[in-house]
C-alpha cells in the first residue's frame, strides 16, 4: 500500500489544529504518522495519557520515549540529509531541553511539528536539520507489517 498521500491528507487536515498535551502534542503527530505509515493503532493507546507538559514527560520517563517506541517498531536511522517525507526527526539537546525526543514528522522540504504557542505547523525541514545537536532521521517505511 502506498501510504504517502494518506500522510500528506493526514498532515493537511492536522495544520492548524490547537495545541494541546496528549492530542496534539509532538509525541501523539509521530504515532498518528506511524499508524498511517504502518497501518497500526498505536496513537489511541496512549491519546489523553497526560494533559500537561510535566504529565508528558513524567508518562515518557516511566514508560518509553520516542526514540524507544520508534526502535520497537523496527525502525532504523539515516543519515542527516537524507530525510524524506514519512521520516520522523528526532530532535535533542538546548532546543527542546524538556525532552529527550522531540518529533517531527518529515513531508519533505516541511515537516509536520507541534508548538504549544502556534499549535500544529509546517516547519521547514532544513531548519530542523540545522539544529546543533542535529535530529536523529527514524525510517519506518520498510517496517510496515504485512
Amino acid at each position: 500500500m502506498n501510504w504517502r498521500p494518506a500522510l500528506y491528507e493526514w498532515a493537511e487536515a492536522r495544520l492548524g489544529d490547537a495545541f494541546e498535551w496528549g492530542r496534539t502534542d509532538c509525541a501523539l503527530l509521530m504515532l498518528e504518522a506511524c499508524d498511517i505509515i504502518r497501518g497500526t493503532d498505536d496513537a489511541t493507546d496512549y491519546r489523553g495519557r497526560w494533559r500537561t507538559r510535566i504529565g508528558a514527560i513524567r508518562y515518557i520517563a516511566e514508560t518509553e520515549s520516542p526514540s524507544d517506541y520508534l526502535r520497537k517498531a523496527g525502525a532504523r536511522t539515516v543519515a542527516l540529509h537524507f530525510q524524506q517525507a514519512g521520516d520522523i526527526l528526532l530532535a535533542q539537546g538546548e532546543a527542546y531541553p524538556d525532552f529527550r525526543d522531540c518529533a517531527h514528522v518529515c513531508l519533505g522540504r516541511r515537516s509536520l511539528t507541534a508548538d504549544p504557542e502556534q499549535g500544529v505547523v509546517n516547519v521547514i525541514t532544513g531548519e530542523l536539520t540545522a539544529l546543533d545537536p542535529p535530529p536523529l532521521i527514524w525510517r519506518l517505511a520498510e517496517c510496515r507489517p504485512e
